[in-house]
């Protein structure tokens, strides 16, 4: 049997606030900043004469209503400009004013290149064009967070990678770029802004969950490119901050309760119980990592380290997923009596939960309890009746109870197999499941030994709540498929309450 393994980092969700504006970008950036103009708020100095009388011009134009003059006086500043900066590279108010003209015209890219270029040569005007940086970047945000949210993924990342340009000060666009392409499935790129939103996010102590979620964000794209050893020292570094909070707030605790402070206490020892939840998922991942990576050493410890901690606790008061982490440590340190207890428990609480049940087939497979293991394999074989693997799981215990009958019966089920279907990935959200059913094709025989030839096959896959009842299906066809070829198929439905799932042949 194969070692169980935790299961990866799950994707943090992100929020943001939402902009109204639908307009073009241009548009957007333009309207935004050519309404009035602004005195700069720093102290601009140019010895050149063409400079000055540009920034009046630019005034002068900004708050002309006249659409048309508006736009020669906008234009005439601009060549000025551009002139004063040919004649004099180092005329930092020049590139300042071009700045300016280039956001009230709505081109983001130029104005990044003059604010950089009149920031070093005006220090002083920094606090100044930081504030022109940020409010460009967040009007482009919010309005790239709209078209995300709205499925328009093009036209998000258009709009982030605008803001990108502008400023680069704070996480949340580099964020929600990386969620989007880890939706797309494009995990390089998912990294790659995960990384960029952690280093920003690192720097400053506000911005504390931003680092989180783009800590574990970023160990989940490390995980789906096979880059265990990445993905190790992203999740210790997340582990080791959130054990840090854990600490200063029992320390936080200690003092008050010290102090007669009884309500500052709880809500200081909130904080501390708070990270553990995280703490412990995060050593989850931490420990299938560790195993990916070969260091089975490592990996074993970590979900020892796992199992005693979360055994001290009564397992009434652990949530499913404690429970198949407790359940999984013991039956990777080979305690399956243990293990089958717990993984018991999770079924009791959802007897959907498929997971929980194929382990505990698994655990009374090793136990050599045959008549348990029948009647778990039974229910896995009816919610997955072409299942190879849960088909043996079943013929094994009617092995272990000599119920020769029951065995043949099986057997020829599992070579008659036309395909062997196993559900890939599986995802149970609040309003929405989806699951990615894999089939092989099998070179299939009668129970005679004469071939079956290879013909296709259809399902209906229905989505379950807690008492049984289907939510949601949805039909999946199966080609014929000749002996090692493979055919990947998906299914959804959009309800609430969904925890399980099961197919049957048509």
């Amino acid at each position: 049997m194969k070692t169980i393994v935790w299961a990866g980092v799950a994707l943090v969700g992100l929020a943001a606030s939402v902009s109204a504006q639908q307009s073009t970008l241009n548009a957007r950036v333009a309207a935004a900043h050519a309404a009035k103009f602004q005195i700069p708020l720093c102290n601009l100095k140019s010895s050149n004469g063409n400079t000055n009388d540009a920034a009046k011009d630019l005034r002068s134009a900004v708050e002309e209503k006249d659409a048309g003059k508006r736009a020669r006086g906008i234009e005439g500043a601009r060549k000025a400009l551009v002139e004063s900066t040919g004649k004099d590279p180092k005329d930092g108010a020049a590139w300042y004013y071009l700045a300016r003209l280039s956001l009230i015209r709505g081109d983001v890219g130029g104005a990044d290149s003059d604010f950089a270029k009149a920031q070093a040569l005006n220090p002083t005007c920094e606090t100044d064009i930081n504030a022109y940086r940020q409010n460009t970047w967040a009007l482009l945000a919010n309005a790239g967070i709209e078209f995300q949210r709205k499925g328009l993924n093009d036209s998000a990342l258009a709009l982030f990678g605008e803001a990108s340009k502008i400023f680069q000060g704070l996480p949340h666009v580099y964020s929600n770029t990386g969620v989007i392409y880890a939706n797309m499935g494009k995990n390089d790129s998912g990294a790659v802004n995960f990384a960029r939103a952690l280093a920003i996010a690192e720097k400053d102590s506000t911005l504390k969950e931003d680092r989180d979620n783009s800590a574990l964000n970023l160990a989940a794209m490390q995980q789906r490119l096979n880059r265990h050893t990445d993905a190790v020292a992203t999740l210790y570094r997340y582990i080791r901050w959130k054990q840090e909070e854990a600490d200063a707030g029992r320390a936080k605790a200690k003092r008050y309760l010290d102090a007669g402070k009884a309500d500052s206490a709880n809500m200081a020892q909130a904080v501390a119980l708070s990270a553990t939840p995280a703490i412990t998922d995060a050593r989850k991942s931490l420990a299938g990592s560790f195993r990916a990576a070969g260091m089975t050493d490592s990996a074993d410890a970590v979900e020892k380290s796992l199992v005693a901690d979360l055994s001290t606790v009564s397992t009434d008061s652990l949530s499913a997923e404690d429970l198949m982490a407790v359940g999984v440590g013991y039956f990777n340190s080979k305690k399956y009596k243990e293990a089958a207890d717990v993984f018991a428990k999770a079924v009791s609480r959802n007897p959907n939960n498929r997971d929980a049940q194929y382990d505990l087939a698994n655990c009374y497979l090793e136990l050599k309890e045959g008549q348990k293991l029948v009647d778990v394999a039974s229910k896995l074989v009816a919610n997955e009746p072409m299942g190879e693997d849960i088909l043996r799981l079943l013929a094994t215990g009617y092995k272990m109870l000599s119920q020769q009958d029951q065995l043949m019966k099986t057997a020829e089920r599992v070579v008659g197999l036309m395909a062997n279907v196993e559900i890939s990935q599986v995802r149970l959200g609040e309003s929405e499941a989806k699951l990615t059913l894999s089939a092989t094709g099998r070179k299939a025989m009668t129970a005679a030994g004469k071939a079956i030839p290879p013909g296709p096959v259809s399902l209906i896959v229905e989505f379950v709540d807690a008492t049984g009842a289907v939510k949601g299906s949805q039909d999946i066809s199966i080609p014929a498929l000749d002996e090692g070829k493979k055919h990947e198929a998906n299914a959804s439905a959009k309800a609430s309450g969904i925890v399980g799932w099961r197919y049957r042949v048509k």
